[in-house]
């Protein structure tokens, strides 16, 4: 928490949030190629890297000075352009003729799962950061992902305290509901905690509608933490990385922000 908050102030000073940038896309390359490693070994990742980049590009350049485009016209029209110019690049690859035709459908496979399950969302996140000027921007998707990860902080607690009952033990079996509760308890209390500090930043949201948005944060983040698990279950590995030890890959630290930052901005967006 204490290294986010840093970000905020530091991006404030530098004019733009460059550091933010960065540190979005490199989580999202690592775990774009934490992915592939597990379901296409040996596949490189270069065009998805590149397509994400222009991703990313795009939206910085889109969000600046935008102010009648919402986020999901800019954030979706580039993703589109991305996903078009890499199948221009798979289907180069198969006019080639590839060495080992049975591995080219995995690797488009999971080469469009990493542009759209990964790239896509942290896109959104970073549409978010460069879309409100004076670091407001910056503040806000910071307190998203804290509230995303309250799901994953209560679980692991709620779990290891008074965990009894598995929710889908065949896919991950130390999540309980015992700490799914906790961890939505967690949102809730947090994103009250966020109105009272700093009720501008979700402004519109009164605290039925507050409570309402904490909850479907956290209910998406679990979604996306159990289809992170459901992919490192099929290829029977525990983490998806070694980026930090104890805490697993970059794909283990943004797996509940892949399917709640797309849903906690649609919902602002309607609002």
């Amino acid at each position: 928490m204490a290294t986010l908050v840093l970000l905020v102030f530091v991006d404030g000073w530098v004019g733009y949030p460059v550091v933010s940038g960065l540190i979005l896309l490199g989580l999202t390359f690592e775990s774009q190629r934490e992915l592939m490693r597990m379901l296409a070994p040996g596949e490189s990742a270069l065009w998805v890297l590149l397509c994400t980049l222009l991703l990313f590009v795009g939206v910085a350049l889109g969000s600046r000075g935008a102010e009648h485009v919402g986020v999901w016209e800019i954030t979706g029209g580039v993703a589109v352009a991305a996903q078009v110019i890499f199948l221009i690049a798979a289907t180069g690859r198969m006019a080639r003729g590839p060495a080992h035709p049975e591995r080219l459908a995995p690797w488009l496979a999971s080469s469009s799962l990493a542009l759209l399950w990964l790239g896509a969302p942290m896109a959104v996140l970073w549409s978010l950061v460069v879309g409100r000027t004076g670091g407001e921007g910056s503040l806000l998707a910071v307190v998203l992902v804290l509230l995303c990860k309250c799901a994953d902080i209560g679980g692991y607690l709620g779990g290891t305290l008074f965990g009894r009952r598995r929710i889908m033990p065949h896919v991950s079996p130390k999540k309980s509901y015992e700490g799914s509760l906790t961890g939505l308890i967690l949102t809730l209390l947090a994103a009250w905690g966020v109105q009272s500090v700093a009720p501008n930043l979700l402004e519109g949201l009164d605290s039925w509608k507050l409570a309402a948005f904490a909850v479907v944060i956290n209910l998406f983040s679990q979604a996306g933490d159990f289809a992170e698990s459901m992919v490192k279950r099929s290829v029977g590995i525990k983490d998806s990385g070694s980026l930090l030890p104890g805490f697993g890959g970059a794909l283990d630290i943004i797996d509940s922000l892949t399917l709640a930052i797309p849903a906690a901005v649609g919902l602002l967006g309607l609002i």
